[in-house]
């Protein structure tokens, strides 16, 4: 069985809301200006219940990384906090790094 996957750049691509059961964003956070409106999108586009799987940055040899917006390293878990107010729930993570979220939508 093969499940149909979309790659695309959100803000740029159009995504339907309530489609994927999925979402991965790794390595993608920490190089976006807003990552709260990335994190809306997805949620949109995700079906209740759906999984969003993204990483956490990691300090760059104790350093920034040059290709991170300051003050993105290391945040994930300011992120954890804020999922509520997004519409998720943080169910743990995989390893140190991947977070993994579930959608909760409100049903009318």
């Amino acid at each position: 069985m093969q499940a149909p996957v979309k790659f695309g750049t959100i803000g740029r691509d159009p995504l339907p809301g309530n489609l994927y059961g999925s979402a991965t964003c790794f390595e993608v956070m920490e190089q976006v200006e807003d990552p709260l409106s990335v994190l809306r999108i997805i949620h949109k586009a995700l079906i209740s219940e759906g999984l969003l799987f993204f990483t956490e940055p990691s300090s760059f040899s104790g350093q920034n990384s040059p290709w991170h917006i300051p003050g993105r390293e290391n945040w994930g878990e300011s992120l954890d906090r804020m999922a509520n107010q997004l519409g998720f729930i943080p169910l743990g993570r995989l390893g140190h790094r991947i977070h993994v979220w579930q959608v909760q939508k409100v049903r009318m």
